[in-house]
């Protein structure tokens, strides 16, 4: 009969690394032509939206809706203030 003194060490599972990441170019390198084109087009640009599968939406000032004016705001372009 034999008998082991010292067992061998378990090896222990070890997470493989997270997969590197290839860089992404630039936001602002994508934006720039697209807003330049849309103001070569005639449009306002108030803003963009981006979605996450890479689509942009140029939004045009006239489409933006107008916020409610306050109180203030009212009395003001009235002349009352």
């Amino acid at each position: 009969m034999t008998y082991i003194i010292n067992p061998p060490p378990r090896q222990r599972l070890v997470a493989a690394p997270p997969p590197r990441r290839t860089a992404k170019p630039r936001r602002a390198i994508l934006i720039r032509p697209i807003v330049q084109a849309a103001r070569d087009l005639g449009l306002d640009v108030a803003g963009l939206e981006v979605c996450p599968d890479g689509t942009v939406r140029v939004i045009e000032a006239r489409a933006m809706q107008q916020q409610p004016q306050t109180l203030f705001d009212k009395l003001n372009a009235e002349g009352k203030i």
